[in-house]
């Protein structure tokens, strides 16, 4: 929201600094709160900027995306020339739920939130300020890129409704054995509730609108409800709008939390309406019959963890531990002036131990150490030389501190 005098007011800051390729105004945000310049723990918001015609461009989607601007792109205006206030506040950063920031991050937010509001169909590159980085693109490629596996003579239509969590390309499996599978996805996912478009390819999706009318024209042979509390009320929605098509849930986390939310109801009946069901652990199946006297026994019943990855990823023989030397980077308050003061550092060795030779995303190694390691060089992340052939995690090094020149 600009206040009347908000362009001109930017527009003469960079009229009195030549030597300036970008002007910022102070900000009010979270209702009445204002600052002079960074909101406390933000970088600069685009609402507070007006920059000189360059030709550096903002980092684009098929490279990363990411909820920090400074990676993105005003570090690239940083090269040109200085960042100048104008002092004064004549804008404000409106807090709403749909805001990009809280899109992407964690918890509530996410690749997964992030992927249906902005119906990503392409894999992702993905890096936020409170998250590790997820390389999709180098995850799923050969899955992505393979084809079709030809349908089996005996293979049935399956239709996923609700959301995979973790390790979402186990379904493959399903498909490799020549079914043909589609999707239908519950609203609202939090961060872990894998949903499509699949980055890894191979399931088709069906539209979300008018979504009974596209499963009458599908006639699946069967439908595989899932997973965790989230998914509870819609899949409860599916099953009851699709009596006569063969319907297996399949539950993972948790009752209780269907008890806080509201949804035991749903969640029982699905488990009483469904025409096969699977729990995660057998104390899970054995903890329902004493809440449902009977239950496990009463139909097709399977114990089956629903995050289990996808067996290929442990074909290849374990790799040996390999030893790097990180740097630990500690981010000091920004001042008024837009800029950050110079980082601190520290050295520390970790023991990066990949779980196979083959690259399994962002997830082949984990660090021993709190520094952590990360693919590539940022200024907001602990940074390591990662050894050839495997991927990273990164963990957050530093504290988010306030910034002087706020109220």
């Amino acid at each position: 929201m600009y206040w009347p005098e908000h362009l001109a007011g930017l527009k003469a800051a960079l009229d009195a600094h030549p030597e300036a390729v970008l002007a910022y105004s102070g900000v009010r945000h979270h209702y009445n709160r204002e600052c002079a310049g960074p909101v406390p723990g933000e970088p600069l918001q685009l609402v507070q900027c007006l920059h000189r015609r360059l030709p550096e461009r903002w980092t684009e989607r098929d490279e990363l995306e990411s909820d920090d601007l400074e990676r993105l792109y005003w570090h690239k205006l940083r090269a040109h020339g200085a960042f100048v206030p104008t002092s004064r506040v004549s804008c404000e950063w409106v807090d709403h739920p749909h805001q990009r920031d809280k899109l992407m991050r964690e918890p509530v937010g996410g690749i997964n939130p992030f992927r249906q509001h902005y119906r990503v169909r392409t894999p992702l590159r993905f890096h936020t300020t409170v998250g590790q980085l997820i390389d999709e693109p180098g995850q799923y490629g050969p899955a992505r890129e393979r084809a079709d596996t030809p349908a089996a003579r005996d293979g049935l239509k399956i239709l996923l409704v609700g959301e995979l969590a973790y390790n979402a390309d186990r379904v493959l499996a399903l498909e490799e054995a020549g079914h043909r599978l589609w999707d239908l996805w519950m609203p609202k996912p939090y961060w872990y509730n894998s949903v499509g478009p699949l980055p890894f390819g191979h399931v088709r999706e069906l539209p979300r609108d008018n979504w009974p009318r596209a499963v009458r024209e599908l006639q699946p042979d069967l439908i595989y409800a899932l997973l965790n509390w989230q998914a509870v009320p819609f899949a409860h929605e599916v099953m009851q709008a699709t009596r006569g098509i063969p319907f297996v849930w399949h539950f993972k986390e948790g009752p209780f939390i269907c008890l806080e939310k509201g949804t035991w109801r749903e969640l029982i009946e699905l488990h009483q309406g469904c025409d096969g069901q699977i729990f995660s652990s057998p104390e899970m199946r054995d903890w329902f019959d004493t809440v449902v006297p009977g239950l496990s026994r009463s139909k097709p019943t399977h114990v089956l963890d629903g995050d289990l990855p996808k067996r290929d990823w442990f074909d290849a023989p374990p790799s040996a531990a390999s030893t790097c030397t990180s740097t630990a980077t500690s981010r000091t308050a920004s001042g008024a002036n837009g800029s950050s003061a110079p980082a601190a550092s520290r050295r520390a060795t970790c023991t990066c131990m990949p779980t196979s030779t083959r690259a399994v995303g962002c997830g082949s190694s984990r660090a021993t150490t709190p520094a952590g390691c990360t693919a590539f060089a940022a200024p907001t992340r602990a940074s390591c030389a990662v050894p050839t052939g495997t991927t990273s995690t990164t963990r957050r090094a530093w504290p988010r501190s306030p910034r002087p020149g706020c109220r």
